[in-house]
């Protein structure tokens, strides 16, 4: 075409770096003069989005606001995640495992990186090891990241505790990061028994396992708090829990169960019932239930009923991350 539409402001400015750069090398600043000629010859703003239905002026800042869309969304890529006690030796590392997942520098640069796997021991310090030469802490939640190097174009993996926060010790020439999982480490010093796939967290042991018990042989004739954080990480609401009522003999037995401090049945409870009227016991598995979201980790329980022998055993089998 011959002709030229010509735009107030609709110029190429682009004055800073292509930060999807690390995506498969696409820079959309190369191509940005050719976009603005073509669009122009064909009578086009520029500047303008017909999917979007917005005008942002430039062809620079319609690439700026798609690269932080597109940004945004890289960040959250979250694939394929797989982490899981080593067989041979559970108590100190860890199997880690991800098919795709998106890491962030502190500069908002988005590294996506796929099929990585390596064994995380707690008794190194560094890349797949620990943040710091600190030991490991009793009773202590840990986070479980995943890192990148730039430089050296090497993902790893790194374990630092809770109470770090979003700020881990980062090993040597590794600047960008994402918490990938939750870890427990137990009275023992001793990593927790468990595997994460995804989001989802389940807790591998016999009946009775610390991590796993927050309430034994429990009865109450009001509502009361269980506290479930020896098992559920902070900033966790959803998970769980296998319950367990015996004996139940005598009259009007129940059991009710409710998230948080919610008062009464239902409302994110429920009401359990024995299979005999009277003895027998009960036993629920794979009940769903939030937690108060608190420093507790709270959930409520009531035992009903005129045997004042019954009790409740309440034990966390998984919890669903959403942080990561």
């Amino acid at each position: 075409m011959s002709g030229t539409a010509v735009y107030p402001g609709a110029t190429y400015s682009h004055t800073g770096a292509a930060r999807l750069t690390p995506l498969t090398d696409v820079k959309f600043n190369a191509v940005g003069d050719e976009i603005q000629t073509i669009e122009e010859n064909l009578g086009v703003n520029p500047g303008t989005s017909a999917a979007r239905a917005a005008t942002y002026g430039t062809v620079d800042a319609r690439f700026e606001a798609d690269e932080a869309l597109v940004n945004a969304l890289l960040a959250e890529l979250f694939k394929g995640v797989i982490i899981a006690n080593t067989i041979a030796t559970p108590t100190t590392k860890l199997d880690v495992a991800w098919a795709l997942i998106g890491m962030t520098d502190s500069a908002g640069v988005v590294f996506t990186r796929a099929t990585f796997s390596a064994t995380l021991d707690t008794a190194a310090v560094g890349a797949n090891g620990k943040d710091t030469a600190t030991a490991l802490a009793i009773n202590t939640w840990y986070r479980v990241w995943g890192i990148y190097n730039p430089n050296t174009a090497t993902s790893a993996t790194l374990i630092s505790p809770e109470a770090s926060g979003n700020s881990p010790t980062m090993p040597s020439g590794y600047t960008a990061k994402r918490q990938i999982g939750a870890w427990r480490v137990d009275s023992s010093t001793t990593l927790a028994k468990m595997c994460q796939v995804n989001r989802r967290c389940t807790y591998h042991g016999d009946e009775g396992n610390g991590n796993l018990r927050v309430l034994g042989l429990g009865r109450s004739a009001t509502m009361a708090n269980v506290a479930c954080s020896s098992a559920v990480p902070p900033g966790v609401r959803s998970i769980i829990v296998n319950v367990l009522v015996a004996p139940t003999g005598g009259t009007g037995n129940c059991f009710l169960l409710n998230g948080g401090a919610v008062a009464g049945a239902g409302q994110n409870g429920k009401r359990l019932t024995p299979d005999v009227a009277a003895g027998g016991e009960i036993r629920n598995f794979g009940i769903p239930i939030m937690t108060d979201g608190g420093a507790n980790q709270n959930i409520q329980y009531k035992n009903t009923g005129t045997n004042t022998g019954q009790g409740a055993y309440i034990e966390v089998d998984s919890f669903d991350l959403t942080f990561v």
